[in-house]
């Protein structure tokens, strides 16, 4: 492997489960954005715990949709003919008609639908998802549990053959969303890989980029609960919008947002108009009441990338006001090509043996630029020590209370 392969297969390793930790409420999208085709240069290497984990999460998933179509079976109906000696649905010449010998009435009205074929499609595409769930989740009592009560649950449906496939159900969402999980469980049985995307495909793929986003937010929160935080609701933590998270201990607050525009920006309006559009979004961003800090994360070492990023990181602390910055990165590789690349470069010689360096501005803030490498030390968990000691420093040089 090379370097850049050894850092995806560490963040796989070190985002682990977590990183459905991070969407609170389950989603069908979430499942929709890993259905990919990896680039080349994807890894796959055994990401039992991401693998687990994203199981887990799919069967909450599949069973949602489950208690679904049990509802539909019991009160939806269908637009259908009946024939009868009495007159059942509307009564008028467009629905109702006389059928002879008999004196019976052919009429429209709502029937029950519970052996409609979508129901048997739905019984055998969840039972081929609880089949390839139980080859992968063997000793797994969260699974077992999350298995065993789906399984319950299809008892409930008619069991039958139909021709219908997951092709033909478009129009029925609990059904199309099923069909998804299915093909998800399968993939994800087969392989889990980190990297860059191709397109979409039958693959399950985190995105390096997303991972080291998310392994970022995660290490900021450990190093508050280390410190002895713990989550807690926090009154004064309406200021910038709807935290994601917040972090109490004794009388001390901190606030939590990720990747979202906030109410704090210096954007307000556009041509005349509301322009909360057009905020931006820091990958996180940190305060206490006293100290704001924006976050931003990059999991790339090219030098042009970088240098970017740390003109970014200025803009976010300007528009949000913010004390401090923080750019996070793996390192830097490549040939810079002109001045600010070669300063990022130059800066980045300085990280190599100190972890962090620190530009201070002459309004009083700081810019502060910390290396954190999955790849750093042959140990994944080494490296993860050592960005959590570095991130923790830098968050005392800002007067954040620990």
């Amino acid at each position: 492997m090379n370097k850049t392969e050894i850092r995806r297969r560490n963040l796989g390793l070190l985002v682990g489960g977590r990183y459905f930790r991070y969407y609170r409420q389950p989603s069908i999208k979430i499942i929709e954005s890993l259905m990919r085709r990896a680039g080349e240069e994807a890894v796959a290497a055994s990401f039992r715990d991401l693998a687990l984990e994203a199981l887990k999460y799919a069967l909450g998933l599949l069973k949602i949709e489950v208690e679904r179509a049990l509802r539909d079976r019991l009160v939806y109906r269908e637009f259908g003919v009946v024939y009868g000696a009495d007159i059942e649905g509307a009564i008028d010449v467009a629905r109702s008609i006389a059928v002879k010998p008999g004196c019976l009435v052919a009429s429209l009205t709502y029937l029950p639908s519970r052996q409609a074929p979508e129901y048997l499609l739905m019984r055998r595409v969840a039972r081929e998802a609880l089949n390839a769930a139980r080859r992968m989740a063997a000793g797994d009592e969260e699974a077992a549990r999350l298995l065993e009560g789906i399984a319950k649950l299809l008892r409930h449906l008619p069991a039958g053959t139909t021709s219908l496939e997951c092709g033909d159900v478009e129009y029925v969402q609990w059904l199309r969303r099923a069909c998804l999980i299915n093909r998800f469980v399968k993939a994800l049985e087969k392989s889990v890989k980190v990297g860059r995307v191709a397109g979409i495909g039958e693959e399950v793929v985190f995105r390096d980029w997303r991972l080291y986003e998310i392994y970022t937010y995660f290490l900021i929160y450990d190093v508050f609960k280390s410190a002895g935080f713990e989550e807690a609701a926090c009154r004064d933590a309406a200021g910038g919008g709807e935290p994601d998270l917040t972090l109490k201990k004794g009388g001390k607050c901190i606030i939590i947002y990720f990747n979202k525009p906030l109410n704090y920006s210096l954007v307000e309006r556009y041509n005349g108009y509301d322009a909360s559009l057009h905020r931006g979004r820091p990958d996180v961003l940190v305060e206490d009441g006293d100290v704001r800090i924006v976050v931003e994360a990059k999991f790339s070492t090219s030098p042009s990338y970088i240098a970017l990023g740390r003109f970014k990181t200025m803009a976010y602390m300007y528009e949000y006001s913010a004390d401090a910055g923080i750019l996070i990165f793996p390192a830097i590789e490549g040939v810079p090509t002109d001045e600010e690349e070669r300063s990022i470069a130059e800066l980045y010689k300085y990280m190599e043996k100190e972890g962090i360096a620190m530009l201070h501005l002459r309004d009083g803030r700081n810019l502060h630029l910390i290396r954190i490498d999955p790849a750093e030390t042959e140990d994944p968990y080494e490296s993860d020590r050592l960005a959590r000691e570095r991130l923790r420093r830098v968050l005392k040089i800002q007067h954040i209370d620990l």
